[in-house]
């Protein structure tokens, strides 16, 4: 049912266009239909400039009502953004295109809109930011006689959303999309209550659920100079497939829980811990592939710890600077008869007479134009690959057209809005832009606001490279330093003049970048070493990278170190712990494949992060080997002892040494006790014979058992010998391979900054 009511409003749509008059209008022939004579009288007549606001008097305001059906969503969940498909119908009323139904028979005719003035909308927190005509496809305008226009057109946005990974998968996604008159102030185009959005056509996403579209308007504000609406679109996660996703991970825990209920000396209970500890680092692994990279945070779902992290605060500031709002047309210079308005007659006398766009616009050609060049970035993204920073930014250029003034009392106006390509404009070029070196490539098309003084001001929406330059070395604490040079490099400082006034801001940035936060922005004035003539700003971005996220990452490797350095207080001969150094060796393997991946490939310098992790293996791999020769290890034959012996044992003959080893009294010593006891006894027992003779009879059976037990106790104390030794071995390694892991962790540690 859903599906038939869309193809049939479609369907509609589409006829409706095809059967209507959407010629571009011939103003040179004699048209034979009525359609076209209607056309001809509203636009080939020399009252109607589609550059000019559509009023009689520049003093009323253009109303403007916009309506949005949404068709269909698709939610970029690493940017964050959402492509947003709708019809976008715009309604106005044209004072020029009204006519009288009883001469022509026609209540409305369908007019292409390249043909009529239009309510150029700028889009703000879209990517890429621009005029509202970039999103929007071709389309024609349907004109009734009362002059009415009402245009519908299909558009796609990418509208930036603000999301936190805290509570993946119960996350939601808010999205704003921004539409502002802002060149034009609220008394001159206003967007009206009537605007509104409708979910009627929509086709949902199968992984995001649309819950909810509102739209705020300037009216609900005070204190408002410019036009703007806002469309808030909230979004949340179908939860479908993910409680398949997290369902591994609660049973591993389950697990775990139940393990506690084995006997803590059972090798069952030490094997499933190894497992479920490898587990772990699987499924920590399997969900890191499974999350989003839209924020800095970690998702509590990732946390190895129960501390939730504090949501960081963003900034609320709204993006203002004057924005450049009409379509750029060709200024009609060549019409007859009087201006419709004043607004058309002030352009006509500035534009059509001695203006020339070519020239730089000052009386003596030894005069310097003052350029200010601010620039309010708005998002960037960062190529580690390519060693690049995108730049997504507002320029706003600023100077004085000595051409270009006029009296406020006889026109009535304060400024002007003008396409830039009616202007002079200074060239400057990015250049460090590989794709796009030349100012026109890196900005689009705007207007310009012209004032009554002569001061020019232009807004446009640029994207610039800058190259970095980083130390890998430090990853993942590593930080990025972005160079990018703008200047005029055709014109001199005697012809352009960059101002000191020119500035750099970054406090409108309102979505963080997943993995890259901007420390400091620092906007220097400098001349190009190559050519001093020319002047030109260098702009100075340093980036930190996020690392929170890769707590998560990097805590697998610590706790396969921990293990590592645990094992070694086993017994040397028990055949767990060579199973678990067998496991701990394949997880260091596996987890530097992992870490490779990770790295950045951009730099010399090898990670050292990589490179501890490859020493951790190595000690794991001494480990192993040290573990398979004290299994195989005997005490001399001659019964000699080696020097390891009596160290062993004169350690072990102290108390702190008896702590360490976790020993009883040395075996010697137990030895030596022994013997002086049984002769002690057996003197006794000798003194105590002729108390049991009866008569002649003497009793010549003696116990054996009795002159046995010294025997027997001093090859116990010959067994326990290389135990000792063993054990004492073990804690010489496990000091030795402390120290190596702490000198390695210092060694971590970020040494040097970028200068």
């Amino acid at each position: 049912m859903f599906k038939t009511i869309y193809l049939f409003y479609l369907i509609c749509f589409l006829v409706l266009l095809q059967t209507n008059y959407v010629a571009t209008t011939d103003c040179d022939s004699e048209p034979s239909s009525i359609e076209g004579k209607l056309l001809k009288k509203l636009l080939c007549s020399d009252n109607y400039d589609k550059t000019e606001r559509p009023v009689r008097n520049h003093n009323t305001t253009v109303n403007v009502t916009m309506l949005m059906y949404i068709k269909e969503y698709y939610v970029l969940e690493r940017e964050p953004s959402v492509i947003v498909s709708v019809w976008l119908s715009i309604s106005w009323t044209d004072e020029f295109l009204a006519w009288d139904r009883a001469d022509y028979g026609l209540e409305m005719v369908n007019i292409d809109s390249n043909e009529l003035w239009r309510p150029t909308i700028e889009t703000l927190e879209s990517k890429p930011a621009g005029i509202i005509d970039k999103s929007c496809r071709d389309h024609q305008c349907e004109v009734k006689h009362n002059g009415n226009v009402s245009c519908i057109s299909p558009c796609s946005f990418n509208v930036h959303c603000f999301s936190t990974n805290v509570d993946w998968p119960f996350d939601v996604l808010e999205c704003s999309l921004y539409m502002s008159s802002w060149m034009e102030y609220s008394a001159e185009l206003n967007i009206t209550r009537a605007s509104n959005v409708s979910q009627q056509y929509l086709k949902e996403q199968s992984n995001w659920h649309l819950l909810s579209t509102n739209v705020l308007s300037s009216i609900d504000t005070t204190d408002v100079d410019y036009s703007w609406i806002i469309y808030k679109f909230v979004l949340e996660r179908r939860m479908g497939v993910y409680s398949t996703v997290i369902t591994p991970g609660f049973m591993v825990v389950v697990i775990s829980l139940a393990v506690l209920w084995l006997n803590s000396a059972s090798s069952e209970r030490l094997y499933v811990l190894s497992v479920t500890c490898l587990g772990h680092y699987i499924y920590l692994e399997y969900i890191y592939w499974h999350l989003t990279y839209n924020t800095k945070d970690v998702p509590k779902l990732s946390q190895t710890k129960d501390s939730m992290l504090a949501m960081y605060k963003y900034c609320s500031v709204i993006f203002v600077v004057l924005l450049c709002l009409r379509h750029g047309a060709t200024i009609n210079c060549d019409g007859t008869g009087d201006a419709p308005n004043k607004e058309a007659k002030l352009i006509r006398n500035l534009f059509c007479f001695n203006y020339d766009k070519s020239e730089r616009p000052v009386k003596d050609h030894n005069t310097a134009i003052n350029v200010t060049a601010s620039m309010h970035v708005q998002n960037y993204d960062v190529s580690e690959e390519k060693s690049t920073l995108f730049l997504y930014v507002w320029m706003s250029f600023s100077w004085k057209d000595e051409f270009l003034n006029w009296d406020r009392a006889e026109y009535g106006i304060d400024k002007l809005i003008v396409d830039s390509s009616e202007l002079w404009r200074p060239t400057f070029v990015a250049f460090h832009n590989l794709k796009s070196g030349n100012g026109d490539n890196a900005c689009a098309s705007h207007p310009c606001e012209v004032k009554q003084t002569g001061v020019v001001l232009c807004v446009p929406p640029c994207q610039y490279e800058a190259l970095c330059s980083s130390n890998t070395a430090n990853w993942p604490f590593d930080s990025l330093k972005c160079t990018m040079f703008l200047g005029a490099w055709l014109e001199n400082f005697n012809q352009i003049n960059i101002s000191r006034m020119s500035n750099l801001s970054t406090r409108d940035i309102e979505v963080t970048h997943a993995e890259w936060k901007i420390q400091s922005a620092i906007l220097l004035h400098i001349y190009l070493p190559d050519n001093t003539s020319y002047p030109s700003l260098e702009y100075v971005f340093t980036l930190e990278r996020h690392i929170a996220i890769y707590g998560a990452i990097l805590t697998p490797g610590f706790l396969m170190i921990i293990i590592n350095l645990a094992v070694l207080w086993m017994n040397s001969g028990s055949t767990e712990r060579l199973y678990i150094l067998c496991a701990t060796c394949m997880g260091h393997f596996s987890y530097m494949e992992y870490l490779y991946w990770r790295v950045p490939y951009h730099g010399e310098a090898v990670p050292k992060m990589l490179l501890f992790f490859r020493d951790s293996l190595m000690i794991n791999v001494l480990m192993l080997a040290f573990t398979i020769i004290l299994r195989h290890t005997a005490p001399k034959a001659d019964g000699t002892e080696r020097l390891v012996d009596k160290l062993a044992t004169r350690v072990a003959s102290t108390n702190l040494g008896r702590m360490f080893l976790q020993t009883g009294d040395q075996a010697g010593s137990e030895v030596t006790d022994t013997t002086e006891a049984e002769s002690g006894d057996r003197d006794n027992s000798i003194r105590s014979q002729p108390d049991h003779v009866d008569g002649d009879t003497v009793n010549l059976v003696s116990d054996a058992s009795d002159n046995d037990a010294p025997t027997k106790r001093i090859a116990s104390a010959e067994h326990q010998r290389p135990n000792v030794v063993n054990v004492f071995l073990d804690r010489i390694m496990f000091i030795c391979f402390l120290l190596s892991y702490v000198l390695m962790i210092f060694s971590l540690l970020p040494k040097e900054n970028l200068n």
